[in-house]
């Protein structure tokens, strides 16, 4: 797919098998759409590898690279909320880059995607950067099996101070220059590296022969335009993957017998339950307690405490019973 604006971040980790379910929950319905409603994220695309060993490719694409040092990037990155505080440290072995896009071609959404790290040879930099968005990348966006080619430079904001996130996650590797070529073909993506993308080839283009290549299929796509206005309405249940509303909702219990409201009927809920958080409450409903719960979601028994005190909060309820005769009143379960 083309991409979208003159900027981007790229990152690598890996996730440790016992975390990957609440990693992808947290990052498609917490974290993503919280980067997407920063003015200038125009849309955030996650890539897994298919060996399933945990390793992930994500990358935002930005309007411009001013967005990097916005105030209101800044103000996210050094204020993560009580899940991705936990959810941080689960990043291994990152790599992080905010980028300038050089040039990109093609359209569309790739079934796979091939990510290259690597640098030129000093004083070759202008001669392989011309080479590749002139020659290769164009041509490798029209062949069968592909669908778009890109290149982007690393280029880190002058004096940035490492931020709360990144001190959670312990410090990150960056990379230099970064190709990224998707298809549809999975064999025609994968055949690029002993083709034009050959280590060899590129090097006589003006590259060094040291590089890191993946291979990664699409799990999760979302742009600022998925996300709902401030005027739309939470169901009681999350819609899909992709469309997930995170605004308030507000629901009215049902009227009592004499037409009055219930004892509890004038409190609403100013905030819906993630995804996880329904989850969580559906066992509860079902009577499993929090080893039970946890046991069955594959996360920590900390997680689910941490998960309940949300579910509490928002459910305006003290105790595991509060919380299911309010969820039943709801239609919650």
């Amino acid at each position: 797919m083309a991409l979208l604006g003159n900027a981007a971040v790229a990152m690598w980790w890996n996730v440790a098998p016992e975390a990957r379910s609440e990693f992808e929950d947290w990052h498609s319905h917490e974290h993503m759409p919280e980067r997407l409603r920063i003015p200038g994220f125009l849309r955030g695309t996650r890539w897994t590898s298919p060996s399933g060993e945990g390793d992930y490719f994500v990358i935002y694409e930005l309007a411009e690279y001013e967005t990097l040092t916005s105030k209101h990037y800044l103000d996210r990155l050094n204020n993560p909320t009580p899940w991705s505080t936990m959810m941080m440290p689960q990043h291994r072995n990152m790599t992080r880059s905010q980028c300038r896009v050089i040039c990109s071609h093609g359209g569309g959404a790739a079934r796979t995607l091939l990510t290259l790290r690597f640098s030129p040879v000093p004083g070759q930099a202008n001669r392989l950067k011309e080479r590749l968005s002139r020659d290769v990348l164009p041509a490798l966006a029209a062949r069968a099996g592909l669908i778009g080619a890109h290149l982007l430079q690393t280029q880190t904001p002058t004096g940035q101070a490492a931020t709360a996130e990144q001190k959670i996650r312990g410090g990150d590797a960056v990379a230099d220059w970064i190709l990224l070529a998707g298809g549809y073909d999975s064999k025609a993506v994968a055949a690029l590296l002993d083709d034009e993308l050959e280590e060899q080839t590129l090097a006589r283009h003006g590259a060094c022969h040291e590089r890191i290549a993946g291979i990664y299929r699409l799990s999760f796509s979302l742009t600022n335009k998925d996300l709902p206005s401030t005027s739309a309405r939470c169901d009681s249940r999350p819609p899909s993957i992709g469309r997930f509303v995170s605004q308030p909702a507000t629901r009215q219990l049902p009227k009592a017998a004499d037409g009055k409201k219930g004892a509890r009927g004038s409190r609403t809920m100013q905030e819906p339950l993630s995804r996880a958080q329904l989850r969580v409450l559906g066992l509860l409903n079902r009577g499993l307690t929090n080893q039970e719960i946890a046991k069955e979601l594959e996360i920590g028994v900390g997680t689910i405490r941490w998960h309940l005190n949300n579910i509490f909060g928002k459910l305006q309820v003290r105790n595991r019973t509060e919380a299911i005769v309010r969820a039943r009143e709801l239609s919650l379960v």
